[in-house]
């Protein structure tokens, strides 16, 4: 089975995981961005209060600066493009777009 590549990911189907106590958030978000890519489905963890997403080609770097600005401004929602995530799909309810800092 060849996995789903950058261009062509569910929109109906995501992935949730654990993140292992003591994890760094560099090595989580790039681990949560390698198996998006992989698998072709957006990735969803919680990270120090934070609930993350990670969609195929995103840039975990950027995944990272979000997530930790998420942390010092006490947000509960980060991704690396959220303005990419349609609010129409369950995998981010329409509320949680208010509740990002981009425009």
């Amino acid at each position: 089975m060849t996995p789903l590549t950058e261009s062509k990911h569910s929109d109906t189907l995501w992935l949730s995981l654990e993140v292992s106590p003591g994890s760094h958030i560099n090595h989580t978000c790039r681990d949560a961005v390698r198996i998006a890519n992989r698998l072709g489905l957006t990735v969803w963890f919680d990270f120090n209060g934070v609930h993350c997403g990670a969609r195929p080609g995103d840039d975990w770097e950027l995944l990272v600066a979000n997530v930790q600005d998420a942390m010092e401004n006490k947000r509960s929602l980060a991704c690396a493009n959220p303005r990419d995530v349609n609010p129409s799909h369950r995998e981010v309810p329409a509320s949680y777009i208010d509740l990002l800092p981009f425009p």
